[in-house]
């Protein structure tokens, strides 16, 4: 719980002013909560004696200003506290995503994605949130509520103040040991939530895939199983919670039972008086809730610290990305050089890339080609600095790329994933991506270099038109052509490119090879490609394996070599001549 407190506690400090009337309304509310039993009391005594319409008036005008100033105080420390648990949310909400949006890699390989958005929401919303504000100055609030309460009883007679208190020990070893319990069914309810978000997120991401091997059946299974455990989860939680709220709803009749059998005896003995009975009927019921509240803090505190402790496990992540004091200014890249650079896999100690060497010159098309996971995408990615190599260099004009700010290194670069990353919106909105300063001219050119300008034509809003949740509605090679002219947009000085023209016909290859030649002479070009025809017309091509660089040159020189590159080469022919001749 400490760990817990500490936590919020910076965030309260930010809003002091509001939390301290919190508390001072809630203090103010505690007295007033004393006020009425009192002047019920001084009604029912004055009924034998001193009764008349003047003394029920002013009781009565006194009890009713003691109702307003509880409604008041009540109604401004609850807004307050409302309030304060949807500012924090969205606090705790900002600093997370703001924090984990700039990793690394390698954090996204650890944390699936059901994963972080149920920390983002549901431990957020439903654990951390109530807690931060109302959780624990409720529990300020019961806290002075049972002194004062108590303090009132003692002052007027400490027997029956026994009485009443007499149950409260076994009020609160059950509440105690309940809340351990519902700790326990919230942990695993919260690991039920979680495992249907990672289901929902793969199955939705791969719903063509699900639809074209008539799979809706097994997902339907699948769904059915993960939300049977949901709701098995849920009804476990809600039946001890249910259990838990209605034994502090009735656990007051404890106290009223012996209060009336051992306060009816004091009144028959004359050693109290009806009204102070009354009264301390009404201090009995006062003190269940507030215990309620206490018990409740307990609760939702331990639930709030598992999700804190969840938060502040993604919070703790470091990104690998290295920052030099020294930041240097990137004047426009004339060489893109690695040298003996190579990145480790984070789960061990073996090498995912090793010993890559090579320099790339303005201008300059270089190759990736090699087998399935020999490291093509990983290299690209370093020259990005989405991972930070562990051993040698890497170089742009002569200077460290540790050592240039990265957010304008990468205002430099364009870069294209292997599976083209299409967002909810429209096309236009994911061609700019919220970058300042594009004028029509360079969508214009950035469509025509990609050869997407005469497609955009037929869609019915043009570059308004809406793509659907992750481009649903545009064919793969629209997706495809939409993000290499995403990454053309600002005319960049380096262009990286995954496999980005897989999905386009031998001649719009073609004819996009000549237009960036054209448009970006003097960009360098790194891309990864099983295109024979991009292949060969490359300035430079790298032949990969195993993490390392096998063979290189220039298209004539690896072929004279007879090596790995030949191997490629020739089956990547085979493979696009292979269709041509089954049509013929």
């Amino acid at each position: 719980m400490l760990f817990t407190l500490k936590w919020l506690f910076p965030y309260w400090r930010r809003h002091a002013g509001r939390m301290s009337a919190i508390v001072v309304f809630g203090m103010a509310s505690a007295v007033l909560h004393t006020v009425n039993p009192l002047l019920i009391k001084n009604i029912i005594n004055g009924l034998g004696s001193n009764l008349n319409p003047g003394y029920i008036r002013n009781n009565v005008l006194l009890i009713l200003g003691a109702g307003l100033g509880i409604y008041f105080t009540n109604m401004i420390a609850q807004r307050n506290r409302a309030y304060m648990n949807m500012r924090l949310e969205w606090e705790f909400r900002k600093k997370v995503f703001e924090h984990i949006i700039r990793l690394d890699a390698n954090f996204y390989h650890k944390y699936t994605t059901g994963d972080l958005v149920t920390r983002l929401t549901d431990d957020i919303s439903n654990k951390i949130s109530w807690f931060s504000c109302s959780g624990v100055f409720r529990f300020i609030q019961s806290i002075f509520t049972l002194l004062a309460v108590i303090s009132t009883m003692l002052y007027f007679n400490p027997l029956l103040t026994f009485w009443v208190l007499l149950p409260l020990p076994l009020i609160l070893v059950f509440s105690i040991k309940t809340g351990k319990a519902l700790t326990g069914r919230y942990t695993a309810l919260q690991e039920s939530i979680t495992a249907l978000y990672d289901f929902l997120e793969t199955c939705f991401t791969g719903i063509r895939l699900i639809k074209a091997n008539a799979k809706e059946s097994s997902q339907d299974a699948s769904f059915s199983e993960r939300t049977s455990a949901q709701r098995a989860a849920e009804i476990a939680a809600a039946r001890l919670g249910i259990i838990f709220s209605y034994f502090f709803q009735y656990a007051g009749f404890f106290s009223v039972v012996l209060l009336y059998i051992a306060g009816g005896m004091m009144v028959m003995d004359g050693r109290s008086t009806l009204g102070e009975l009354i009264a301390f009927q009404f201090y009995s019921g006062m003190i269940v809730h507030p215990l309620m509240d206490i018990s409740n803090f307990f609760v939702s505190g331990n639930r709030a610290g598992a999700s804190i402790r969840r938060i502040e496990e993604l919070l703790s992540v470091k990104s690998g990305i290295r920052r030099a004091a020294g930041i240097r200014r990137l004047e426009s890249v004339r060489e893109l050089e690695f040298s003996k650079a190579a990145l480790k896999n984070p789960k061990g100690e073996e090498y995912l890339l090793k010993d890559i060497s090579f320099k790339a010159l303005r201008g300059q098309r270089v190759a990736l080609v090699g087998k399935i996971g020999c490291g093509k995408s990983t290299l690209l990615a370093l020259a990005l600095r989405l991972n930070e190599h562990d051993a040698g260099e890497i170089r742009l004009n002569g200077h460290d790329i540790r050592e240039l700010d990265l957010a304008r290194l990468r205002e430099r670069m364009g870069y294209t994933s292997q599976e083209a990353s299409i967002f909810t919106g429209t096309i236009l909105e994911n061609l700019v991506m919220d970058r300042p300063g594009v004028t029509p001219e360079m969508i214009d050119k950035a469509l025509e270099i990609a050869q997407l300008k005469r497609d955009i034509g037929k869609f019915p809003k043009g570059l308004d038109t809406f793509v659907g949740t992750r481009g649903f509605s545009v064919s793969g090679g629209q997706k495809q052509r939409l993000a290499v002219a995403r990454a053309l947009l600002t005319s960049p000085d380096i262009l990286l490119l995954d496999d980005a023209t897989s999905a386009m016909d031998a001649q719009t290859e073609d004819a996009f090879w000549k237009a960036f030649r054209k448009e970006l002479p003097d960009a360098i070009c790194l891309a990864v490609t099983h295109r024979a025809r991009t292949i060969e017309t490359s300035d430079l091509i790298l032949t990969m394996s195993g993490g390392r660089i096998a063979e290189r040159g220039a298209h004539a020189e690896l072929l004279a070599l007879n090596g790995l590159y030949k191997q490629i080469y020739e089956r990547t022919r085979l493979e696009e001549e292979a269709p041509r001749k089954t049509e013929n």
